[in-house]
């Protein structure tokens, strides 16, 4: 039976996406088509007719990873909001699909680490990448610091080098300890946390003597 082109898109789907999870539980390295093909309950042949190789479709999977974070934060930037509606944006980003957040960030992460032989520029990638979400988090901190007329107490190149470790141990280790929680409870504590964050304290004033 000739299989319709929804059927073959959707077939397509679920490879890349069954292999984003592979690739993120073992590794490049480690990650065979056949793993791929057990994950998705399809035949290796069936990977092979939309995917050369698995270099292929890993490279085709980061790519998307980093693509998305991309595309929302240049949306995000664009908006005429306030500092703070602009971290809300970042946050229901971050919260509306935790799992596939969870994903994202472990999979780059691990990345860096593995470090795969036949992707020798793959690491500066993901640091250009990483680069690219801290400049502009550090964007909206100051700006958030400077409507409050604050920003000569604070460094926030520091707050958003905080925020940026913050969100990704926090997704690191979704699996372990939160992905019990609902999406919106997860959106609002990580939301009030991160607006915590970008409240500053008061400076103490010594009490003399």
């Amino acid at each position: 039976m000739r299989r319709t082109r929804e059927e073959a898109e959707q077939t397509r789907k679920t490879i890349f996406e069954k292999a984003a999870l592979v690739f993120k539980e073992k590794g490049y390295k480690k990650t065979t088509l056949v793993d791929i093909a057990v994950h998705s309950g399809v035949t290796r042949g069936a990977i092979a007719r939309h995917f050369r190789d698995k270099q292929t479709l890993f490279r085709e999977v980061v790519d998307a990873q980093m693509k998305d974070s991309v595309d929302h934060i240049n949306q995000t930037m664009q908006m005429q909001l306030e500092p703070e509606q602009k971290m809300d944006e970042f946050t229901d980003f971050l919260t509306k699909n935790p799992q596939k957040m969870h994903v994202h960030i472990s999979l780059l992460d691990n990345l860096v680490k593995e470090q795969p032989e036949d992707f020798p520029d793959l690491v500066e990638e993901i640091q250009d990448h990483y680069g690219f979400i801290l400049e502009n988090l550090e964007i909206v901190v100051k700006r958030s610091i400077d409507d409050k007329a604050l920003n000569h107490h604070f460094n926030p190149s520091f707050i958003a080098n905080t925020i940026f470790s913050f969100i990704k141990g926090f997704f690191i280790d979704f699996d372990t300890h939160f992905s019990s929680y609902a999406p919106e409870e997860i959106r609002k504590n990580l939301g009030n946390i991160l607006r915590v964050m970008l409240t500053p304290m008061p400076e103490q004033v010594e009490e003399p003597f």
